[in-house]
């Protein structure tokens, strides 16, 4: 347990900066002994691309630098089991985590694992919200600012405290302390 909890620190301190998010994972084998130098293949569903990745030699491996997008994960090593999971959905702000247990068997057989998302990110205290193109053509913006569009996220309020036009307080921080990321520009 101690290796997995390294392992996500580990990961914390790599993240990219910018719009790019990963994900990362462990695969393991039914018993829960790592298996090392697995095939582990993330597949973008909107645009088919692919990269294909080893497991080291803790069983661990990490997809940086993706685009927010839909992603389909397999895991594949000879004499065990094939195992995928689908409709794994990567936003902004994500570091999503795809763990593996592979069950000894012939490679001609696949196990596919429908995603759903996680009810707590453990690993991260970052937040992150995702605004819908819709509702941001149908929200009658002054001036179409996409900084007031951060007030619809939880924890945020418009500020009132600063001379400048359309700021706003995010869970507690100063206004002047917002960062604005804009299709991965800062």
């Amino acid at each position: 347990m101690a290796t997995i909890g390294a392992l996500c620190n580990v990961v914390r301190h790599c993240d990219g900066a910018g719009g790019h998010r990963h994900d990362f994972g462990i695969v393991t084998d039914s018993s829960g002994a790592i298996v090392p130098g697995a095939q582990v293949r993330v597949t973008r569903q909107e645009t088919n691309v692919h990269l294909t990745l080893p497991t080291n030699e803790a069983g661990f491996f990490s997809a940086p630098a993706l685009h927010p997008g839909h992603y389909d994960v397999a895991v594949t090593k000879e004499g065990f089991q094939s195992q995928k999971k689908t409709g794994l959905e990567l936003r902004l702000q994500d570091r999503l985590e795809v763990n593996f247990s592979l069950a000894i068997g012939a490679t001609s057989t696949e196990v596919t694992v429908a995603a759903q998302a996680p009810l707590l990110e453990s690993e991260t205290s970052s937040l992150g919200q995702v605004i819908q193109e819709k509702t941001v053509t149908d929200l009658p913006l002054n001036g179409r600012s996409f900084i007031q569009l951060a007030t619809l996220t939880a924890g945020t309020l418009p500020s009132t405290r600063t001379s400048e036009r359309d700021n706003f307080i995010s869970n507690g921080a100063r206004a002047v302390q917002n960062s604005y990321l804009l299709d991965g520009i800062d």
